[in-house]
């Protein structure tokens, strides 16, 4: 819905490296086994790498990355680091911390944040922490709605620092996992207001598209905290009309103010992580 608020061009390129995204995640989330899994990242790594070098990628998916890739100087370690995410999602690690979960949401989100950039018309690479920073807190927002779902699969994403061992043969009460969610949502609220930090380095057109995205996903979260961090019934959505308004600019979509140097913080934290990676700014 975001995305119609772009640029013809440029509305393209999002779907071409969309595209590619949920080629990854499904190869693996589809997989009929985690051997199989495994090996579908192996091969989307090997396409990765080879059309880097310039070798023509067998995939019609792999092909529209390389396209934009090339046309918008996309980061290849960018998107190296999001098939590191599949990884870490085939293995079913659950994050011990905070630090471990900050690295699976930069992997699974962070990164497509960055590599939206060029496409998106930022020039000033010093506010890739800012784009890194928004992704991690869709992320957090996904993972805060998605427990159920991905408890079902088999995997939880909430620090075991923060909920304690939780039982394997049952599904966690919402009393359980309850003040890991609200604490998810806060750490969010974080990175949504980092990355909104870096907006007024986007062309206007670009600006408004991730603004919405931005204000819908985080209503995502506002929705959880109006039901009390009830979240093991199924999965939280924000009606319709409510995104069509946020989209729209006619509806605000509950931010917090978040002290400054939460913002510093996950900036920091966003830094620290692009080095990790090798992604130089």
């Amino acid at each position: 819905m975001a995305s119609r608020l772009l640029p013809r061009g440029r509305r393209i390129d999002v779907e071409k490296l969309y595209a590619w995204c949920r080629w990854c995640d499904d190869g693996v989330d589809h997989a009929p086994n985690p051997f199989a899994a495994r090996r579908f990242v192996r091969q989307a790594l090997r396409e990765l790498r080879g059309s880097a070098r310039g070798r023509p990628p067998l995939s019609q998916q792999t092909r529209w990355f390389a396209e934009v890739a090339a046309s918008r100087d996309v980061h290849h370690r960018a998107a190296e680091a999001l098939l590191l995410g599949m990884r870490m999602d085939i293995a079913h690690c659950r994050p011990a911390d905070e630090a471990e979960l900050l690295r699976y949401c930069f992997r699974a989100a962070g990164v497509v944040g960055v590599m939206m950039c060029p496409l998106l018309g930022l020039t000033d690479r010093a506010l890739l922490p800012n784009a890194a920073a928004l992704g991690i807190g869709m992320q957090m927002t996904n993972i805060a709605r998605d427990v159920a779902e991905d408890w079902a699969r088999g995997r939880c994403y909430l620090p075991t620092a923060w909920t304690g061992v939780l039982k394997q043969d049952s599904a966690p009460s919402d009393h359980e996992v309850r003040d890991a969610v609200e604490r998810l949502l806060q750490a969010a609220d974080s990175y949504y207001a980092a990355g909104r930090a870096g907006l007024p380095g986007l062309p206007i057109g670009s600006r408004s598209a991730v603004r919405a995205a931005a204000s819908v996903y985080q209503a995502i979260g506002d929705q959880i905290r109006r039901s009390r961090f009830r979240v093991m019934g199924g999965r939280t959505v924000v009606p319709k009309l409510k995104k069509v308004q946020l989209v729209l600019g006619l509806s605000g979509s509950g931010r917090r103010r978040i002290a400054s140097n939460h913002v510093d913080d996950a900036l920091h934290s966003c830094d620290q992580l692009l080095a990790e990676h090798g992604i130089s700014l």
